[in-house]
């Protein structure tokens, strides 16, 4: 006989435990900070070796970029935004992690928040200087999302940077050059075919310790900010697979517990 009372808490431990270890990010940062200089803030959590550094003109703006899906799904985001508030140079921060990305034959996953501009700008994160996602590339700007390695262009995605996006680029590191593909507002359910990436390519190879924002006009924003080793890694649905898991346990396990009360006349 199946002991109920039993059960269900190993079932509701097995799925918390499930779902919690695939959401574990390699870093992420969501930029939950006071509005200021972006240099010397070291919040966020993973894998992040120090604070931000570089352009102190690179500041934490009032206000955190959100996104909802085509079904409905929207990303869990905390904080603010960063930005620029005067200026029209770009503008670079930078942040060291401890570990360095493909150093190894692995599959890379990150995302962020880009809110671009009209005309020809520099708004977008890099992977040091391997690869630039974004609006505009290592050097110079673009009216649209690029992706980019360290020689140069490699894919223009058509999209028009002005306005906000949620960007998702997977990186295949291997022996030799690297393989990319870049999605732009997936549906956050499920990891998507590398068919139907918006763009891809081979970036140069590289291998890297450092993530970098890159801001050149005050009506670029960057946000939400992570890097993992899986699709769900970089992001994160609300309501959480695993709360609204418990939820239902819960009613299960208290629905049972009634009946066993009322049989039981106690």
């Amino acid at each position: 006989m199946i002991r109920t009372g039993f059960l269900l808490p190993s079932i509701v431990f097995a799925a918390w435990f499930a779902v919690g270890a695939a959401a574990a990010p390699i870093a992420y940062d969501g930029f939950d900070y006071a509005p200021g200089p972006l240099v010397g803030e070291s919040g966020g959590t993973g894998d992040w070796k120090s604070s931000w550094s570089g352009d102190s003109d690179v500041e934490v703006l009032t206000g955190g970029m959100s996104y909802v899906d085509s079904k409905g799904n929207s990303m869990s985001v905390t904080g603010n935004r960063i930005g620029l508030t005067s200026g029209s140079i770009t503008k670079k921060a930078e942040r060291q992690l401890n570990d360095k990305v493909g150093s190894a034959t692995e599959t890379v996953w990150a995302s962020f928040l880009l809110d671009g501009s009209s005309g020809s700008a520099v708004n977008n994160v890099s992977l040091g200087d391997g690869l630039f996602v974004g609006q505009g590339g290592k050097d110079s700007g673009s009216t649209n999302i690029l992706l980019s390695d360290q020689d140069g262009l490699v894919a223009d995605t058509g999209v028009s940077a002005a306005t906000q996006l949620f960007l998702v680029v997977r990186i295949d590191f291997q022996a030799g050059d690297e393989d990319v593909w870049l999605w732009t507002d997936p549906d956050l359910d499920a990891e998507p075919d590398t068919g139907t990436a918006i763009a891809s390519g081979t970036l140069k190879d590289f291998e890297t310790d450092f993530v970098r924002a890159q801001l050149s006009n005050t009506a670029g924003a960057i946000d939400e900010l992570r890097f993992g080793f899986g699709w769900f890694d970089v992001l994160q649905e609300s309501p959480e697979p695993v709360t609204a898991l418990l939820v239902g346990l819960g009613l299960i396990g208290l629905s049972a517990h009634s009946r066993r009360r009322r049989v039981g006349g106690s």
